[in-house]
């Protein structure tokens, strides 16, 4: 398990890490051996973090940024984390965050002193949901050690019981005595999984892992030492979801921080990529369609829609255009020594289209697009199988989490309905995450289609931005989501330092 700690920065030098402190007193309870840990002592670091952790643990006096700000965009930025939060002492102003963290989606609270007041105490809470909550024995802890803060309400001290809480986790220690431990499994055994001729070996082992560690290249340089670009793909198992949403929001992220992108519309039967960015005359793929695949017969249909951004229209004369067996993979491939990122919009029901078989083979990222009703549960358990026969791995599925609302259910029940349809041999580090999460006012995202516009770019902490710098990294770029256009000049910027 990956767990996240983030607290305040010490008040003094010589004061030790609040973080460090819950860090080395949880280590001391054996059900918490084997898990790793890592330390932010910084809001703002918080929501830009690239991390996915298990368990993420937030004290209400991080400081970085304005607390509203970071409870609204945790649950967003990571929605299959577990989020704990430590409220500190249990007065007005407590009780007012806590109001506030529920109406967000965000219940699991712990308030007191650490470990926290009973029974629902930090230990408990990196494991177990507020409700229902797990009774534990008093035992365990020693009794926390008075220090000057913040006075409790009249009510709360008028109760001999009840402890002195702090106000702020520099001033909490801790001191937890160990638990007996679960035992833990025994390894799983090595499985075949056979689809449609295909084999995928369920082993780390054997199924080839993209590789993580790219060099990253100047924004504006592309990496000559990489002779193809990266091909990634989105889908859906039903229309409406936010598939080419996806494509084009992702694409013009990367447009935006420097990075040559061909979007493509390879939904043959309905295409609107073209509707978006208002292309309504030329000729479309159905161009290519039983001729040799060139680079000029290519450049013919390419549209520059704004910089560092081509489209590559859907059919554009509304008939659906056969290709032969093979020809779109070598399109696929022609695009790639033509730029460094291609991004491929598909059509819903995916695997009931024959020429996609090669269009998915060829994926180095498949961003599968899901969302978050009860409806959708049971279409989401059976769309890993469907990727699975057409030739795509585990590792290579990212998976968009549409119209999210932290208030319904934690994403990870979505992670897990969509890793369901996985054999059991897969192993769990190599299983589909979600990489982005549109919140639920979806309303906004297809207004601003109509439009031609996106929706979520401008804001800093927006998950689109680490999709997008994914994929760069991966294309050998460094990825910068402060647009071209919207870099301050370093002259007016010191004209106006002169005028203060």
């Amino acid at each position: 398990m990956y767990c996240l700690i983030a607290t305040e920065k010490p008040s003094q030098l010589n004061e030790p890490n609040p973080a460090n402190m819950i860090i080395n007193n949880l280590l001391k309870l054996p059900q918490f051996h084997g898990w790793h840990f890592e330390v932010c002592n910084d809001g703002n670091e918080l929501l830009r973090s690239q991390s996915n952790p298990d368990v993420i643990v937030v004290s209400r006096f991080l400081t970085g940024e304005n607390i509203e700000v970071l409870i609204k965009n945790l649950p967003l930025k990571y929605p299959s984390s577990r989020i704990v939060l430590l409220a500190g002492v249990l007065n007005e102003t407590t009780k007012a965050f806590i109001k506030m963290c529920v109406g967000y989606g965000l219940t699991n609270i712990v308030t007191g002193k650490l470990p926290g007041d009973r029974p629902y105490t930090l230990p408990v809470a990196l494991t177990e949901d507020k409700e229902p909550v797990k009774t534990i024995d008093p035992s365990w802890f020693d009794s926390p050690i008075d220090s000057p803060g913040e006075e409790p309400d009249q009510e709360e001290s008028s109760k001999e019981e009840e402890p002195q809480l702090d106000n702020t986790l520099s001033e909490i220690v801790l001191d937890i005595i160990k638990q007996p431990s679960k035992a833990s499994g025994q390894p799983k055994a090595k499985r075949v999984i056979k689809l449609k001729a295909r084999t995928v070996i369920a082993n780390q082992h054997e199924i080839p892992v993209v590789e993580q560690h790219r060099q990253q290249q100047p924004y504006y340089g592309y990496n000559n030492t990489r002779r193809k670009g990266v091909f990634c793909v989105t889908s859906a198992n039903k229309g409406g979801v936010g598939k080419t949403t996806t494509a084009v929001t992702s694409a013009i992220a990367l447009a935006d921080a420097g990075v040559k992108v061909c979007l493509c519309d390879f939904d043959l039967g309905a295409p609107d990529i073209s509707a978006f960015f208002d292309l309504n005359k030329g000729r479309g793929i159905e161009y290519l369609a039983g001729k040799p695949i060139r680079q000029n017969y290519i450049e013919e249909i390419i549209v520059n829609v704004r910089k560092n951004l081509d489209i590559l229209p859907g059919p554009m004369n509304q008939t659906m255009p056969v290709f032969e067996p093979g020809q779109l993979s070598e399109l696929v491939n022609m695009l790639l020594t033509m730029y460094p990122v291609v991004i491929g919009d598909t059509s819903p029901e995916f695997w009931t289209k024959p020429w996609y078989d090669e269009i998915f083979e060829r994926a180095d990222r498949v961003f599968s697009v899901v969302d978050q009703s009860k409806f959708s549960e049971h279409e989401t358990k059976t769309y890993a199988p469907k990727l699975t026969l057409m030739g795509v791995s585990p590792e290579k599925i990212r998976i968009i989490l549409n119209k999210f609302s932290p208030k319904l259910h934690n994403a990870s029940v979505v992670e897990k309905c969509f890793c369901a349809g996985f054999k059991k041999g897969v192993p769990a580090k190599m299983k589909p995450k979600i990489s982005v999460t549109i919140p639920e006012d979806w309303n906004n995202h297809v207004v601003a289609g109509y439009k031609g516009q996106v929706v979520g770019l401008d804001n800093v902490y927006s998950q689109w931005h680490n999709l997008a710098k994914e994929i760069a990294e991966l294309a050998g770029y460094g990825y910068n989501h402060a647009p071209e256009n919207k870099k301050e000049n370093p002259l007016k910027s010191l004209l106006g330092r002169f005028k203060k």
